[in-house]
């Protein structure tokens, strides 16, 4: 295997694991179970294989993650497509200062993006909401179907206040909202958002 096919294969399986573990589908490696076999006297593969590479998963691990990676492609596919349609819908709204999605042709590097991205610009965007800090976190606090927490890259949307999540130290525009579209209806998705925009100021 070439150093090149190695990079490939941490990839994709550092890949497979972080986007099965944000839909909740994976469960970590666990060491217990390298114990258990070298106690048991069972062959191990050579530490030396392991070094960069982390824990081995153990059985139901994988077998979670293959069964997530079955569906990945349509539910990525389905984020990537909401996502285009919520920020078409809401670039330019007056409650809003600015969105941030490289699907849309007026932001820069859009084109770049065209060119690196295939079927879809991914199912993150950021919002600027008019009026500041007070009322982003307002906007957040009015959320229905969009979960408050952090993560991405699962079937439920989520949206964070970033800024308070960093903490004082943070460089994000303090009115700046962080959005993970999941696999809900677009429709409700947006009306969930437009309400929260219209009860922040």
């Amino acid at each position: 295997m070439t150093s090149g096919e190695r990079r490939g294969e941490t990839i994709a399986a550092q890949a497979g694991h972080f986007i099965d573990s944000a839909n909740g589908s994976v469960m970590p490696p666990i060491q217990p179970s390298v114990t258990f076999a070298r106690e048991a006297g069972y062959a191990l593969i050579d530490p030396a294989f392991n070094y960069g590479r982390g824990n081995n998963p153990t059985t139901a691990a994988a077998w979670l993650l293959i069964r997530g990676l079955r569906t990945l492609y349509r539910r990525v596919r389905r984020a990537s497509e909401s996502t285009q349609a919520i920020a078409h819908h809401f670039e330019g709204h007056e409650k809003l200062d600015a969105l941030l999605y490289p699907g849309l042709a007026s932001r820069p590097g859009h084109a770049i993006a065209a060119r690196q991205m295939t079927g879809g610009f991914g199912g993150m965007l950021s919002v600027l909401v008019a009026g500041g800090r007070a009322a982003a976190i307002r906007a957040v606090s009015r959320a229905e179907i969009l979960l408050r927490a952090t993560s991405l890259g699962g079937v439920e949307s989520l949206v964070e206040h970033r800024a308070t999540i960093e903490g004082p130290e943070s460089h994000v525009p303090e009115n700046l909202l962080r959005l993970s579209i999941g696999i809900e209806d677009v429709r409700e998705l947006m009306g969930d958002l437009e309400q929260m925009l219209s009860g922040a100021s």
